[in-house]
Formats: C-alpha cells, structure tokens, sequence
C-alpha cells in the first residue's frame, strides 16, 4: 500500500448527525382568586419524593394536569373514535 492510499482512507469523515432542536413553548399563566385558592390546595396536598422548589413544584403540577388532561382526552377519543375533543367534554362539575 503506498502513503496516498493509506492518507485518503485515514482522512475519511464520518458526517455528523443533523442537529436536533427540541421544540419548546412557555407557557404563563397567572391564577387569582378562587382559582389559586385551588391551585393551592392541590398544591400543599401533594406529596412529592425529596424537596423542591416552589417553581419546580409548579412546574411539576402542570406536567402532572397536561399527563392527567391528555389521558381523559384519550378516553373520550377512544368512546367517540373522533380525534378532536371538545374542551366542554373535559370539563368536571363542581
């Protein structure tokens, strides 16, 4: 084998996988009145492993709505066979 052969197979490059935005959106909401009064009994009623921040807490509570929210979606789904959901089905008499 001479150098030239043994240069070009050495100097092959491997390309790079594309890079991978992960979509991301904040989300803000500010609740008042009897709605935070809500947000805080659910708040101070679960039990969370370790201690964490009150941001982190909030932030965990609304993973925990949008895990819970998109399995009663599902259901619905899965009575009707339609994809959408009306946002009025969701909802849960006081």
């Amino acid at each position: 084998m001479s150098t030239e052969e043994n240069t070009t197979q050495e100097e092959q490059v491997v390309p790079e996988e594309p890079h991978f935005v992960e979509p991301s959106k904040v989300v803000s909401y500010a609740a008042k009145g009897e709605e935070y009064l809500e947000f805080q009994w659910i708040s101070d009623r679960l039990v969370f492993p370790g201690k964490i921040a009150a941001r982190q807490r909030d932030r965990e509570i609304v993973k925990l709505a949008l895990f819970c929210l998109k399995a009663k979606m599902q259901e619905i789904q899965e009575k009707n066979g339609r994809p959408f959901v009306p946002s009025e089905s969701l909802k849960i008499d006081d």
